[in-house]
């Protein structure tokens, strides 16, 4: 009776330890596929030998020692030693929306001076003021140039004009704020008290496959996946 059980264990071992390694051989861990079954093989014998009958007693421990001592050892040896992390596993794609997403401030660019406002359904109106004094109203990414005594300007009269502290406590929701003002430029937040114009680092051109930085020219072009 006890071979019996201690064969249908075995067996709910073995077929853990397959069930396993067609995994790992979908995901092409094959180094991981290789000592999994050095580890099967290992328990195997050790619980078909009864010469080797002290060692299943040894077998649980070594494997937890294993698993939490020594694999989190190697792998961060070797983690170290490779470009292996968050800022090098993403995709083409997400790569090049990245460094599209990069803006670097316009070396002469005018300052904005911004009133903030909040229409009754809590949405974010900017009214800007450049040097020269004219008047633009940014709301959800677009600005729209306001010409003297604007209906505009009476629609911003019936909402609630934000106060320093308030522009204090939305730094986060102001920062986040972005509006095209030229083909090139977006007028974004510089610090609590201007905007100022923003210019697009880089610029991907599908066509030759290159990345190209704005401001100096210079073109970046992908070896072996990376720019």
């Amino acid at each position: 009776m006890g071979k019996i059980i201690k064969g249908v264990i075995l067996g709910i071992v073995n077929v853990v330890f397959i069930w396993i390694a067609l995994y790992l051989l979908s995901a092409e861990a094959y180094l991981v596929f290789v000592l999994l079954l050095l580890g099967a093989l290992l328990t195997n014998v050790i619980f078909m030998l009864p010469k080797a009958y002290p060692y299943r007693y040894l077998l649980p421990a070594a494997f937890f020692l294993l698993l939490l001592v020594v694999y989190p050892i190697v792998y961060t040896v070797y983690i170290s030693v490779t470009n292996y992390g968050t800022g090098n596993i993403l995709n083409k794609e997400q790569v090049i929306s990245q460094f599209e997403g990069r803006y670097a401030l316009e070396p002469d660019s005018d300052e904005f001076v911004f009133q903030a406002y909040r229409d009754p359904q809590d949405s974010l109106w900017l009214l800007f003021t450049d040097s020269q004094g004219e008047k633009m109203l940014g709301h959800r990414g677009e600005l729209t140039r306001l010409r003297e005594n604007d209906p505009l300007l009476d629609q911003l009269a019936g909402y609630t004009e934000l106060s320093r502290v308030d522009l204090v406590r939305s730094t986060n929701e102001l920062s986040a704020q972005s509006f095209a003002y030229d083909d090139t430029h977006e007028l974004r937040m510089r610090n609590i008290n201007v905007f100022n114009l923003y210019l697009q680092q880089y610029s991907y051109d599908r066509e030759r496959d290159a990345l190209l930085e704005v401001q100096t020219g210079i073109v970046y072009t992908p070896e072996y996946g990376y720019f």
